[in-house]
């Protein structure tokens, strides 16, 4: 069995070689009937990343650094915030949610290029930046004023083998509904409404990937209630038909927006959390299928968490490739007076199942 593996690994290598495969994330936000907003990310890459939990109390100290000569920004958060950190650096935050409903996650984007960083720039660097917008802000308003002064500073991360700057974009969401994406496009900050469509994936641009959108205009959901009138055969999903199902970038962008579009509104934040959980579903990447050819190299790529944000109950859930059982973090039972330490747990572990055997009286 084992050599058949090997031998269809072989083949998919061969196939993929020509390309670089891309790190695929995916970003949804969800808005209630009630006004609840949720948000919703899938995290790929092709390890899992050092990736712990982190409970940031107010108060907690940052300093970033610049380039050669210049300094970076220092700070302390004003609000405790909940967070995913990765690369065995509590620091460096994937995905963060503060306790005023604001989140901030991270996602893949090749066609970074940071700003030139001059003498007098006020400056961020990338491996800080979650940590900054998640402490320091309440709303995207709030952010966006303060985005006209600070600029992003791309400092090359040691983890990368390549030396690498890591290239990012980051989808920003607040309880209010509020939404925007970050992105920096030949050195210049661009800022996106997101609050219409309200998905994220990767390269191209947002604006590219909302373009390309409209060529599926044609996909349907009405779903007649007497198949045989229909004048071909009928079968259950067949009203979408033609809806792309790879992984690539646009084909994930254009399954989660069209499933969005013609979902049933959920009524409430469960509803919205449940529904979070069929979407990702639809782009979740077992470990095998895809490969990330770096190099020489080629990387099995799959999903080691997703994450989940109710802005307004500020309930913080997650789950792992290991264990795909939903767990919750409050943040309205967690200190986060100053002067708390910060705190860490384990993201993975656990059983991929519950026993419910007792459930039977």
């Amino acid at each position: 069995m084992k050599r058949y593996f090997l031998m269809f690994l072989g083949l998919l290598i061969l196939v993929a070689w020509p390309f670089e495969a891309s790190q695929a994330c995916t970003y949804v936000f969800l808005k209630a009937k009630d006004g609840s907003i949720v948000s919703v990310r899938s995290q790929e890459f092709f390890t899992k990343l050092g990736a712990q939990l982190q409970m940031i109390p107010r108060g907690t100290a940052y300093a970033s650094s610049g380039p050669q000569g210049i300094k970076g920004l220092q700070w302390k958060s004003k609000y405790g915030v909940v967070a995913i950190s990765v690369l065995g650096n509590k620091n460096i935050l994937a995905d963060a949610a503060n306790e005023k409903g604001l989140y901030i996650t991270t996602l893949w984007f090749e066609d970074t290029k940071y700003p030139d960083i001059k003498p007098g720039d006020t400056v961020v660097d990338v491996q800080n930046f979650v940590a900054w917008v998640a402490g320091n802000f309440a709303t995207v308003d709030e952010l966006q004023k303060a985005l006209d002064q600070v600029k992003v500073y791309g400092r090359v991360e040691e983890y990368f083998t390549t030396g690498k700057v890591i290239p990012l974009h980051w989808p920003v969401t607040d309880a209010g509904g509020n939404s925007i994406v970050l992105e920096y496009i030949d050195g210049q900050l661009k800022i996106w409404d997101n609050r219409k469509n309200g998905v994220l994936t990767n390269e191209p641009n947002l604006g590219w990937h909302l373009d390309n959108l409209r060529f599926y205009s044609n996909l349907k959901a009405f779903g007649l209630p007497v198949p045989e009138l229909r004048d071909e055969k009928w079968a259950l999903g067949s009203d979408m038909k033609g809806l792309p199902g790879d992984y690539t970038n646009a084909s994930r962008f254009i399954k989660i927006s069209t499933l969005r579009f013609f979902a049933a509104p959920p009524k409430d934040a469960d509803e919205a959390i449940n529904l979070g959980i069929h979407l990702i579903n639809t782009v979740d990447i077992p470990y095998g299928p895809q490969l990330w050819i770096i190099g020489q190299t080629a990387r099995v790529q799959f999903t080691p968490w997703h994450s989940f944000f109710d802005h307004r109950n500020l309930r913080f859930y997650y789950r792992t490739s290991e264990n795909p059982n939903l767990r919750l973090i409050n943040l309205q039972e967690l200190n986060f007076q100053e002067g708390t330490p910060v705190k860490t747990m384990e993201l993975y572990g656990g059983t991929p199942y519950i026993n419910a055997t007792g459930g039977f009286k």
